[in-house]
């Protein structure tokens, strides 16, 4: 079977093929109010997809904008303004020990005043943490046993431990070592 258009015989009488090139060139007439209707549904089909293109864009730009603008504020660190009243009328508080005036009882306070001792500085009243009348070595010991006080309660009363109150002398002796520790000691030893 060929695909050619003479295979078919088509014989058709004059009279149908006029008929059929006659429907076919004939245009039907369509009054001007309908013609009218037809292009004004037309114009506002277009427009409602023009206005919700526009509205997509729009839509789309404002949301990346407030998705950057809350990036932005959450990535930014949070600080708390302070009433200018607030500060003139609040006295700055102050901590015994406090040397750096951080604010706070911490090591860095220990070791400040133990700069300052070491430097020969002329000590300052304030800096007497154990409140003996003196500016030494027992005012960084007990600066930095607060610092290092889990209660954190103002600066600590105690005194650091001294021997006697640790009680090392009733401590029990010590296990023997290990040993091949004590085969390396003698192997050291020989070498000596």
């Amino acid at each position: 079977m060929s695909d050619s258009p003479d295979q078919f015989d088509l014989e058709l009488p004059d009279a149908v093929i006029g008929a059929l090139g006659q429907a076919y060139r004939h245009r039907p007439d369509v009054p001007p109010r309908v013609d009218d209707a037809i292009l004004a549904a037309a114009h506002e089909k277009f427009d409602r997809r023009r206005k919700l293109k526009l509205l997509v864009r729009w839509g789309a730009v404002s949301t990346a904008a407030a998705a950057a603008i809350v990036a932005v504020v959450w990535l930014l660190p949070v600080r708390t303004p302070t009433p200018n009243h607030q500060l003139a009328t609040k006295p700055p508080q102050t901590i015994k020990g406090d040397i750096d005036a951080s604010g706070q009882l911490d090591i860095v306070d220990a070791m400040t005043l133990a700069r300052h001792l070491r430097a020969g500085d002329s000590p300052n009243p304030a800096w007497d943490a154990n409140a003996d009348a003196k500016v030494d070595q027992r005012d960084v010991d007990t600066l930095a046993a607060a610092a290092v006080n889990l209660k954190q309660q103002g600066l600590a009363a105690k005194r650091l431990p001294s021997i006697d109150d640790l009680r090392l002398d009733r401590l029990p002796e010590a296990p023997p070592p290990h040993p091949d520790i004590a085969l390396l000691n003698v192997q050291q030893e020989e070498r000596q």
